[in-house]
């Protein structure tokens, strides 16, 4: 049988402290799913050029050579939170597809959150993202995602907005297109990161208080 792991990692403050706050929390979700949970303090990546120091796509890139083909990984940011634990991550991506991402048909941004179903020709898609690398050496490598996307086979889920919603500040990325309340994954994306903190303080314990009644 394939394993289903998630994924977090966070170097640095607050998110170290994020992912302390919600590990029992995201745990408990993974003993109720049957998915592994894998959460890592102070590993980023320490490698290539300075716009990939904290990029998700480089470091779940590294991640899919330590696990078997077919291993589905949920890569999970420190910021974000399962706020629907009744709900399996399996839904996001269904059998027969590569990948699961966030994003709107012209634009994609795969590093919060996203799963994939590892394979050489995932791992050969994220290796052509990477090397592309980002616009104008800032970290926005959407562009080069979408583009590999377009040249790629791969079976794509298009996530909605209930995987990854979070407040919009200016032009979204792609669009925030359901209610807060019925968000699956509520993330902390753009906000000034230690206000992100004691929201996501607030979030974690409202919901625990809610589990309790």
């Amino acid at each position: 049988m394939n394993r289903h792991i998630i994924l977090q990692q966070a170097t640095g403050e607050p998110y170290e402290s994020m992912l302390l706050m919600t590990k029992d929390w995201h745990g408990n979700y993974c003993d109720r799913h049957k998915w592994e949970y894998s959460p890592r303090l102070k590993e980023g990546c320490n490698t290539g050029p300075f716009w990939a120091q904290s990029m998700g796509e480089i470091w779940l890139r590294n991640q899919m050579d330590r696990y078997p083909d077919g291993t589905v990984l949920w890569y999970l940011p420190a910021d974000a939170l399962v706020c629907k634990p009744e709900i399996d991550g399996r839904m996001a991506i269904p059998d027969g597809a590569d990948l699961a991402a966030f994003g709107s048909p012209n634009k994609f941004v795969n590093s919060s959150p996203c799963f994939v179903r590892n394979s050489q020709k995932v791992r050969d898609f994220y290796d052509g993202v990477i090397s592309a690398g980002a616009v104008d050496g800032n970290v926005d490598i959407s562009y080069g995602f979408s583009k590999e996307l377009w040249r790629s086979d791969l079976k794509v889920n298009v996530l909605s907005s209930v995987w990854n919603w979070y407040e919009t500040y200016g032009d979204a990325a792609v669009p925030v297109n359901c209610a807060e309340e019925d968000a699956v994954i509520r993330c902390w994306h753009g906000m000034q990161k230690f206000r992100a903190y004691k929201m996501m303080a607030l979030e974690i314990g409202y919901l625990k208080e809610c589990a309790r009644a």
